[in-house]
């Protein structure tokens, strides 16, 4: 809506004109002690007038202006060259200062008068605005929005504004022939602001509003604002920032705000960093601060210092705790042996034959020592501080007889046992559901590994087919079960050793290999594999130490098969199928051939004492191998 503003003024003198009265004159008593912008003492102009209500501007800017009736102190910068005086009314007065005999200095001060020319009556002045409650300033003077203007003819500046419009100024001209004038506002349209940052998700602040993360895109008003950037591990960025119309793009990349932390410690020590552990010891990133390093070690005083980084910084520290020390010396029989050394702190160290173990923290060690074709022998000794210790063992070397005579056999240490065939109650009423009904079985003769195969005899049939070793298996531990074998390595290896033999070797069905763990036609039913006492037969949690042992240790069972309860799980030949005991035939059940799981039995050195009894059930994939999943041999009487 267009509205019209029509003042009326009513005939009457005025004053159009300001001009300087008389020459100004410098003010010898007065001292200034305001300061610019430059922190330079000011000048001052003293303004005397009959009139009040004026108004300044200079070059360089009005510093500061005291406003009094009659005399106002105007504040200036001390080299500015030009001041315009303003009155509403009235035609600017622009002083050239050196031309009106002012020569400005810091901290001094000049009076001028001021005086006002009548040139007519004033004119009644029409302003038309769009929008109608716009605000209206002349010669920088706000006015009501509705009331009567009084102006003199000349020039005049004119101001127009509203929220949510552009502002428009302009000068007029006011004569008795020129009275209306019209101001026309635009609607103001905000421009687009983009930001965008390297790394991006960049939390922006734009006069202390938060935008968002960028990339952002936002309407925003024209105008002048101060920016910040913010990220987590970034120095923060504040920048002033003008947005303009149509679109104001801004790009940053912001610097990493880190540092870089090197402890240098022993391996068996443990790291802190403000009470939180790390394991990355080696250029740790940090943000810039203060940090408490921590070391602990068993068997040490812990180590504590603070150390302040600074951004781009790279500190090094080094802080190696001091842990007691003594010397374990060891002679072993035979020369090869392998001797290993395994501390109440973790600590473990290796050796093969005789070695002195020198400069070793103290405290309680097992010692043990292994030799393919020997028994393991084991002993827990306890080191002080600058002791020595010396220890001579001699291994016992096992003996195992085979039932079988064949060369290729002898030459590789694998013994059988003839297995009669008979019928036996199979299955239990206390394990799995699995492991139920009990039901008659009956099988035929066979041949059973009297071990389990071992390291050794695994390692050379990996040299003879290329195959690789796997993991968790060393040849200078030969006499411990091979680990870490699926079930698509045991029959490999079947195979293999068939060829080299002239026998057929196959892995023992779940039926045989339970008939057999329960001795067979010799069976005097134990609950375990050769005994009511499971220590006595078998490798589980409580004796193990978490790692399988030389095989034929422990006792054997009544057909001199050993490690049948407990040392390694043993793949067999079957499919596994949950439900396979309520539907399996009597004799020489093979399993679900057409399940893709297979069966293994028997406790191993993990197994809780309540799972290594005899008719316990498994089933894995074919694929599957874990360091604790082994094998023993069978093979058919022909």
């Amino acid at each position: 809506m267009r509205v019209l503003f029509v003042i009326f003024c009513l005939p009457c003198l005025c004053f159009a004109q300001l001009s300087l009265e008389g020459k100004p004159e410098f003010l010898q008593g007065e001292i200034v002690a305001k300061r610019d912008i430059n922190s330079r003492f000011c000048a001052a102009l003293q303004v005397i007038s009959k009139l009040d209500g004026f108004s300044y501007d200079a070059n360089n800017g009005v510093v500061d202006v005291e406003d009094k009736p009659g005399k106002d102190m105007v504040y200036l910068s001390p080299d500015e060259r030009m001041v315009e005086i303003y009155h509403s009314g009235f035609e600017p007065l622009r002083l050239i200062l050196s031309e009106v005999g002012i020569e400005l200095k810091p901290k001094q001060v000049w009076r001028i008068k001021i005086s006002a020319e009548t040139t007519g009556n004033l004119v009644p002045v029409n302003i038309i605005t769009n929008p109608e409650d716009a605000t209206i300033f002349i010669d920088g003077k706000e006015q009501t929005k509705q009331g009567t203007y009084k102006l003199g003819p000349g020039r005049h500046h004119i101001e127009v504004g509203q929220n949510g419009y552009e502002t428009q100024s302009r000068d007029i001209e006011v004569s008795t022939d020129q009275t209306l004038f019209e101001f026309e506002l635009a609607k103001r349209v905000d421009p687009v602001i983009n930001i965008d940052s390297d790394p991006s998700g960049v939390t922006v602040w734009l006069d202390g509003v938060k935008l968002g993360e960028t990339p952002v895109s936002r309407f925003y008003p024209a105008g002048q604002y101060q920016l910040r950037l913010e990220k987590n591990g970034y120095v923060d960025v504040e920048r002033a920032i003008e947005i303009t119309a149509p679109a104001t793009e801004k790009h940053y990349a912001l610097e990493r705000n880190i540092c870089w932390l090197s402890v240098k410690t022993s391996e068996a020590a443990r790291v802190y960093l403000d009470d939180k552990r790390v394991r990355q010891l080696d250029r740790i990133e940090l943000e810039p601060s203060v940090v408490e390093i921590r070391v602990e070690q068993s068997k040490a005083e812990p180590l504590a210092r603070q150390v302040v980084l600074k951004r781009g910084e790279h500190v090094k520290v080094e802080m190696i705790p001091e842990v007691a020390t003594g010397t374990i010396r060891v002679a072993v029989a035979p020369f090869e042996a392998r001797v290993e050394l395994h501390g109440d702190a973790g600590e473990r160290f290796e050796a093969t034959g005789a070695y002195t173990f020198t400069e070793i923290p103290v405290g309680h060690y097992e010692l043990t020592a292994t030799a393919s074709g020997y028994i393991e022998q084991s002993e827990t000794l306890t080191l002080n501080e600058d002791e020595m210790i010396t220890k001579s063992l001699k291994l016992e070397e096992i003996t195992i007889e085979s039932d079988v005579n064949n060369s290729a056999l002898n030459k590789l240490g694998v013994a059988l046992v003839l297995v009669e065939g008979g019928s036996f109650q199979m299955g239990s009423d206390f394990g799995e559901y699995d492991e139920e009904p009990i039901h008659r079985v009956s099988v035929d003769d066979f041949y059973m590994g009297k071990t389990e195969v071992t390291c050794k005899q695994y390692g050379v049939f990996c040299d003879a087919t290329g195959r690789d070793v796997p993991s968790g298996n060393r040849m200078d531990r030969g006499s411990r079960p091979v680990v870490n074998v699926s079930w698509n390595d045991a029959v490999a290896f079947c195979r293999w050793l068939s060829g080299e033999t002239g026998m057929t070797f196959r892995l023992p069905t779940e039926a045989e290999w339970e008939y057999a763990a329960r001795g067979g036609q010799k069976s005097r039913g134990y609950k375990y594999s050769g005994s009511t006492s499971l220590d006595e037969v078998a490798w589980y949690t409580s004796n193990s130490g978490y790692r399988a042992h030389t095989v034929a240790e422990k006792q054997a069972n009544e057909l001199g098969l050993f490690d049948m309860t407990g040392n390694v799980m043993e793949w067999c030949r079957d499919g596994y199928d949950y439900d396979y005991y309520k539907k399996n035939p009597a004799d020489n059940p093979k399993g679900d051939s057409s399940s893709d799981s297979r069966v293994m039995r028997g406790g191993h050195f993990l197994s809780q004492r309540v799972l290594c009894h005899i008719a316990n059930r498994y089933e894995h994939k074919p694929t599957e191998s874990f360091t604790h999943f082994g094998f023993r041999l069978a093979a058919s009487v022909e």
